[in-house]
């Protein structure tokens, strides 16, 4: 092994165990917090918090794919060390953002001072509400802006196979915002007060991470400068940033049309069995997905470099490790599933065993075709990516129209879960493919301009 691909592996597993953790992490503390913020907020202040949160989160979408564009761009001029384009890259991408997130701060004023708009949150029979709802939007939506702007620092830790960094202030930040919500109890402040102390933590701990990427050793890259803007490092980024725009979007219609199926079909009392049981597998999957996704740069790197043999191992042993963690998460799952929601949630909720042995099947191959997907990415193939992913999407739709009234709940896990593996199939195939196409034909590292800045 060269001293580039043994240093390649250990950013990658760094990158990937710190992913696990801060996940572990995350989810812990969101165990401990949200009884603090019931307690602090009330059921309906915290309700409120919640409903501004998902609305302004849709302004997320803004990102285009910029992100994850940039994430594929900068690692791969660092894998040909053109670091010319690399800081062109992120120069591009540091102003577009910084551009972008002054409409959506604006949005979020004007949001939060008028009184029709807050309609929408559901306050028409909660005057008491009312006169904070206002302090609470401007919150979450300056907080989002302010994250917004500095939306490439993620993208950024994980180009430079630094994902840990992100990683680490993540749990940094929920730690922080549980240490706040805890010096709050009983002091019986204000809705406002609760906002603060939830939306500025996350916020300070990115600009940390940001503040050390400015200026620690990789600062001569990093530093951007408006003069390295470029319309051509656009395309460049959005040439990869445009497809998993796509994969994003058909991601969402796949997380958001589940329960209206559902609730259509069985009943609202059916989609608290569904999310249930979702919740207890998606777990172990989004862990899954944190570690294989760490690798993606690394993978960029490999390709770029055209180490074909580290490229062949890391990918087979990591698509190994994600489906058999599955595989025997998904298993345990079905054995102990009904005993362990029937003691968390009760027996209301209770899903039929039918049910968890579809979604075993759904997040196995899911998890699998998501592993494969980070591989898809670092060879540059996230146009194949969006096509597929497309493809899962109506799998779930058409499960949830046409199967789901004469299948029931296991309809839209199967559905999805033949669309995951199809998408698991021909991406493997079409990867093994393009790497044994790239051997004998060297990639040719590609010419930026504005190399002498």
């Amino acid at each position: 092994m060269t001293d580039r691909s043994a240093w390649r592996s250990a950013q990658a597993r760094h990158s990937a165990a710190a992913a696990v953790a801060a996940t572990a992490v995350v989810f812990g503390l969101r165990f401990l917090t949200i009884p603090l913020s019931l307690r602090i907020a009330g059921p309906e202040g915290y309700g409120l918090w919640l409903t501004a949160g998902s609305l302004i989160a849709w302004a997320g979408l803004a990102d285009m794919g910029i992100g994850s564009g940039l994430v594929h761009s900068v690692a791969t001029a660092c894998a040909a060390e053109d670091r010319p384009a690399a800081r062109q890259h992120i120069s591009t991408a540091v102003f577009t953002f910084a551009l972008l997130s002054l409409p959506l701060a604006c949005a979020a004023i004007w949001f939060g001072r008028h009184a029709g708009a807050l309609a929408a949150l559901g306050l028409a029979h909660k005057p008491e509400l009312r006169s904070q709802a206002g302090a609470v939007v401007l919150i979450a939506g300056l907080a989002f802006s302010a994250s917004f702007a500095m939306n490439w620092v993620g993208p950024l830790c994980a180009a430079l196979q630094e994902g840990y960094r992100a990683s680490i202030a993540s749990a940094l930040a929920g730690a922080a915002t549980l240490a706040c919500l805890y010096s709050l109890r009983g002091r019986g402040l204000t809705l406002t007060a609760f906002a603060l102390a939830s939306a500025v933590p996350p916020v300070v701990c990115t600009a940390l991470v940001a503040l050390c990427l400015l200026g620690g050793t990789h600062r001569t890259i990093v530093r951007p400068s408006l003069a390295l803007w470029n319309r051509g490092s656009v395309r460049t980024i959005m040439g990869q940033g445009t497809p998993l725009f796509l994969v994003q979007l058909s991601d969402l219609a796949i997380l958001n049309t589940a329960n209206l199926f559902i609730a259509h079909s069985l009943g609202l009392a059916a989609v608290a069995h569904y999310s249930i049981a979702l919740a207890l597998f998606s777990t172990v999957s989004k862990t899954c997905y944190a570690a294989s996704s760490a690798y993606w740069p690394a993978y960029a790197d490999a390709f770029a470099r055209q180490d074909w043999e580290w490229l062949r191992s890391a990918a087979s042993r990591n698509l190994t490790l994600a489906a058999s963690a599955m595989a025997l998460a998904g298993g345990c799952l079905v054995l102990i599933g009904r005993p362990l929601i029937l003691w968390w949630a009760g027996p209301a909720v209770l899903p039929p065993s039918g049910l968890l042995v579809a979604m075993a099947f759904y997040f196995l191959a899911a998890t699998c075709s998501t592993t494969t997907g980070a591989l898809l990415n670092g060879l540059g193939m996230a146009g194949l990516r969006a096509r597929l992913r497309l493809f899962v999407a109506a799998a779930h739709l058409a499960g949830g129209w046409l199967l789901l009234p004469h299948f029931g709940l296991s309809a839209i896990p199967l559905a999805g879960g033949l669309g995951f593996l199809v998408d698991l199939l021909v991406s493997a195939a079409r990867a093994h493919r393009h790497v044994s196409g790239a051997m004998f034909a060297p990639v040719v590292p590609r010419v930026y301009a504005n190399e002498s800045a």
